[in-house]
Formats: C-alpha cells, structure tokens, sequence
C-alpha cells in the first residue's frame, strides 16, 4: 500500500497557551457544596456566590462550584431558542425562571464568578460540533461561553454544553454533567469554539475562521487530555481505498494508555454497508503517537477516532 503522508500546506494546530495535566483535579468537596444548595435556596445571585465559594480556597475551586451549581440546576429553553421574547438577560431573573439559552447560563456564570472575586468575561463566538457540518461556514456568531481567569491565567468554561444537550428539532433539553467543558484543554476546546473578539484569538491560537469550520470535530478526549498538535488537521479527507492515512497527536504529557480505535461508519446506508472498525496501538513518534489508517472501499464516510473508549476526533472520508 501506499503511504500518504497528509502535511503539506494543512494548518498545524498549534496553541500559544499551555494544556491541561493529564490528570484531572478532585472536585469533590467543590462539587458537594454546590449540589447541596438547592434551587429555591437560590434567588440571590451575590448571595447564591458566597454560598458556594466561601469556604473554598482556591479560584479554581471556586470556578468549579460555580459551575456545578449552573450545570446542576439551569437548564436550556429550546423555545426561547426560537423566541427571542422568551430570553431572559439578568442574573436575578435567570435565577427564578432557571431555564435560558447560551447568553443566560454565561450571564449567570459572570455575574456569580463577580460577586465571588473571580476575574471573568463573557465570550461570544462560534460552535460546532456535528461532524457532518464539517466545511460548513456560519454567517453569525451564535454561541456564547465564558473566560475566567485562574492563578492569573485566562481558562474557559461552557456551562450551556456542560450540562447536557438540546434536540432542538424536538424541544428537548436532556440533562448529563459534561466536565469536559469546565477549565478544558484549549487545543481541544478552540476546534469546536472560535471566538468572534480579536481578544480571544490570542488564546485560541487559531486566527482563520474559515481553517476552523474546516477542521475535524474534537471529542472529550481532545478536551481532557493534554493534546497540542493534530494532524491531518482538515476535517475532510479525499483518499483512494487501500491507501494510507497517517494520523499524527502531538500532547505536552503522552496518554498513558495510548490504545486507539477507528470506527469508519457509511454515510449511506447502502447494501453491504457496514462499520469499519480498526484498533491501533499507535508507535510513539517524538512528543507524540502516529498510526496509518487502511482506507476501506469506496463510499464517504465518518471516521471516528477514540482514545481509549473516550471519543477523541470525527472527520469525514471520501474514499475515492
């Protein structure tokens, strides 16, 4: 078979700011403490902060407690999605109706992280997170999250996708504690946010909107591991069956368990069509694992990369 390096011209994804250890902090006592405030407890936002992180210790407790509270206990308004008139803007009134879209859970998370002491900022941008939207360029920015500045350090956080998921086509919210999204690697986390001030873009790394909408879309594993570089870092990929596609992870701490597979699954549910599975443990290869991929047959496919059982990157595949 033949070797196709895909490098060339393709952006290396490179992020001025350092990633996050490998292992993640205990927030037990963080977490406990915000679970054991009940909602009609809460109806004072400067009241409802100093409940949570007053007996806590450090910015990143604090943060964290906050965020558990929000992920907890807010959830998301698919009607007011469609209905401006159902969006609510003030912290005091999010926290009696307890159901917004992405402005109010990062109003909320400002205004808490202000009465706390803790530096913050609300970030609107971009976000992407269906692989087969993967080229697809948005007119408007239509997301928003926060910034919050830890041990002097700008980290990020997005309670709206950390606690849990909306069908919007059914007007559902259904409610699961995401930590990925709380202080998450930023190469991970800036594959599926861009930032629409200038300001952030120093964090992100990334300067081309349209280098993002291009890109493969990141899983958990890319948010909770120390991931630094990826390629190929186009998100769609043009390649004959039986040749090779070489994957390359760059981390700042390599996984400890480096076991990968790659699940090829038809876009087209044709006859014959089935799931293309192949398990890898990849070679190390400087600060990070390379492995080649067999193409399957021809037909276009999604290409799911998981590290460990963690999902780790989806692209697409046109096996010309």
């Amino acid at each position: 078979m033949k070797n196709i390096i895909m490098l060339g011209c393709w952006l290396m994804l490179w992020l001025v700011a350092s990633s996050q250890p490998t292992s993640r902090p205990d927030y037990h006592r963080a977490d406990s403490i915000a679970l054991s405030i009940k909602k009609r407890w809460a109806k004072d936002p400067e009241i409802l902060a100093h409940r949570l992180t007053d007996s806590l210790l450090t910015e990143q407790e604090k943060a964290r407690a906050i965020y558990r509270w929000i992920t907890a206990h807010i959830a998301y308004d698919p009607k007011a999605y469609f209905d401006r008139k159902k969006r609510v803007f003030e912290a005091e009134k999010i926290l009696k109706r307890k159901r917004v879209v992405c402005s109010g859970y990062a109003i909320l998370f400002q205004t808490l992280c202000e009465y706390a002491g803790l530096e913050s900022a609300y970030v609107r941008g971009y976000a992407r997170n269906e692989p087969l939207k993967i080229g697809r360029y948005q007119r408007r920015a239509l997301h928003a999250w926060n910034a919050v500045k830890i041990d002097g350090k700008w980290q990020f956080v997005d309670t709206t996708w950390g606690s849990g998921w909306t069908d919007l086509k059914r007007r559902k919210f259904t409610r699961r504690l995401k930590d990925d999204y709380f202080l998450p690697n930023q190469t991970g986390f800036f594959l599926s946010h861009f930032p629409e001030d200038s300001l952030w873009l120093l964090e992100a790394g990334m300067t081309d909107k349209m280098v993002f909408f291009r890109s493969p879309v990141p899983g958990p594993a890319a948010r909770t591991t120390t991931l630094r570089q990826i390629v190929p870092s186009e998100g769609i990929l043009r390649q004959a069956p039986g040749e090779n596609i070489r994957f390359y992870f760059c981390f700042d701490q390599l996984p400890l368990n480096p076991y990968m597979k790659i699940l090829a699954e038809p876009l087209r549910k044709r006859k014959n069509a089935e799931p293309y599975l192949v398990r890898a443990v990849p070679k190390a290869e400087g600060e990070g694992y390379v492995f080649d991929f067999p193409v399957p047959k021809r037909g276009n496919y999604l290409l799911r990369i998981f590290l460990g059982e963690e999902l780790f990157f989806t692209y697409r595949l046109y096996a010309r």
